[in-house]
């Protein structure tokens, strides 16, 4: 067989053409590749040394950055911004600055008012709100010639009554119902009212009696004997 037969069996049978050069298929492979867009060899060394460096990285921040405090949820922010709030006489309104007079005693401040009886003037944290501190009220009585306060007790205060002008009949009776002082009260006297205990006064024939009475609570509670 001539070495033109051999040539055209090859070529029938799929074999090598007469082009081919062995060793170069290899390297022209390796041209392609290069020639072909984000397929060189550096540039698939940089893809593998990256994923490397993505699994030793323990987090998302590096180590000179340190671990960042968790921030506070939306409540916690809300209840430090409402610390500050609903303070009794704090930042808001200082000794210094609080108003601490009140006149009780003009007619026109009369909380309650009888043409025929008298009138009468409370004072307390509402009004004079520095009263909270000290935990104090206040109330002024007059009464016009034989008029009366109808008995009544403090819920949650003892009282200090003090006479300012005139005279009048003071009764107070104690929770079982016995009276523990009965006499006229006048000018410059003092009497002591326990808590829950009703007491009744009356003025005199003569003049006005006029009175002022100091309870141990900034918002006392009277109530009326019906």
């Amino acid at each position: 067989m001539n070495i033109e037969e051999e040539e055209e069996q090859s070529r029938e049978s799929g074999g090598w053409s007469q082009n081919y050069q062995p060793g170069l298929a290899s390297h022209r492979e390796e041209e392609e590749d290069e020639q072909r867009p984000g397929c060189s060899p550096s540039h698939r060394r940089e893809e593998d040394e990256g994923k490397e460096e993505r699994k030793q990285r323990p987090g998302r921040h590096s180590e000179d950055q340190g671990p960042r405090r968790p921030r506070p949820s939306k409540e916690k922010e809300e209840s430090y911004e409402g610390r500050g709030k609903g303070r009794k006489n704090g930042l808001e309104e200082t000794i210094c600055s609080a108003k601490i007079r009140e006149n009780i005693a003009h007619p026109a401040r009369a909380d309650l008012y009888n043409p025929r009886a008298g009138r009468i003037s409370t004072v307390n944290s509402l009004t004079l709100p520095i009263l909270r501190n000290l935990r104090l009220g206040a109330e002024y009585v007059v009464l016009y010639r034989n008029g009366i306060y109808a008995p009544h007790w403090t819920v949650n205060a003892n009282s200090l009554m003090y006479a300012l002008t005139g005279e009048g009949r003071v009764r107070i009776v104690n929770c079982e119902g016995n009276a523990v002082f009965d006499d006229w009260v006048r000018k410059g006297q003092m009497v002591v009212v326990p808590q829950n205990f009703v007491v009744v006064q009356q003025a005199g024939e003569e003049e006005a009696f006029e009175y002022i009475v100091f309870k141990t609570n900034d918002g006392a509670s009277v109530n009326n004997v019906k």
